[in-house]
């Protein structure tokens, strides 16, 4: 909305991609209406809402995980969404605290109530961010309270651990985060694809790709926050990342 040169760049897509979907946040239905109809989110053709983000300025702002506080608002920016023509999707969380009621199922049967075409759940509260177990009940309370597909999200760090989320959710598939970052070979293992590549090849193919659009100093900086994952538990890893 801001015509920011920064989120350009975190639009980027190469040519390598061929899902087009883009995650947005915001409170303002108005706002998120003129957001899916504008210029830069036009080569997308699915827009995702985040309703789960727990960092402390998106939520303070209203946004984000605030938006399961209320559940009026948040079905008023879903239902804007839909008006753009756009495919919608929306990531929630179980709750803010888990000393207070969960809002999985009721959220679920909202979002698809508003025309949501899909909605993921990580299975922690708001106050809990990435750690502590995920609540594999209240996500199936919620895949079986709706008719469109459910994503589980949360610790998914190995195929033992997305196997154990689908069959104790019943979800419909997996989202990975932090899980891809520290095994970049998790996406081909699930889905029985090639992984004779090595680390090394991950890396260097990762820097040339990288180079194509941004500048060597970008690249230097971006990449550093991935050694430390790629590495972990490797013998020296902890000296070979201070490079």
């Amino acid at each position: 909305m801001y015509k920011s040169e920064n989120t350009k760049k975190l639009l980027f897509v190469s040519e390598k991609e061929s899902v087009t979907k883009a995650q947005i946040f915001g409170s303002e239905p108005d706002v998120i209406y003129n957001a899916c109809c504008g210029e830069d989110l036009a080569p997308f053709d699915l827009i995702d809402i985040n309703m789960g983000c727990p960092v402390p300025k998106i939520f303070k702002n209203g946004e984000g995980s605030a938006l399961l506080t209320d559940i009026l608002k948040a079905e008023s920016v879903i239902k804007s969404a839909v008006k753009s023509g756009k495919t919608i999707t929306v990531k929630i969380r179980i709750g803010i605290s888990d000393s207070k009621p969960y809002i999985t199922k009721e959220y679920a049967k909202m979002a698809e109530n508003a025309g949501a075409s899909l909605i993921t759940i990580h299975g922690r509260t708001r106050e809990n961010y990435y750690s502590g177990e995920v609540n594999f009940d209240e996500i199936e309370k919620a895949k079986s309270a709706v008719n469109i597909p459910v994503i589980a999200n949360g610790g998914i760090f190995t195929e033992k651990d997305a196997d154990l989320i689908i069959d104790r959710t019943g979800a419909d598939g997996i989202m990975l985060a932090r899980g891809a970052v520290s095994d970049p070979f998790l996406f081909a293992k699930l889905s029985n694809k090639d992984t004779s590549l090595t680390i090394k090849e991950i890396v260097l193919t990762q820097i040339d790709d990288m180079l194509k659009n941004y500048s060597d100093r970008y690249v230097t900086l971006n990449m550093r926050k991935f050694f430390p994952n790629y590495f972990k538990g490797r013998r020296n890893a902890k000296e070979f990342c201070r490079l």
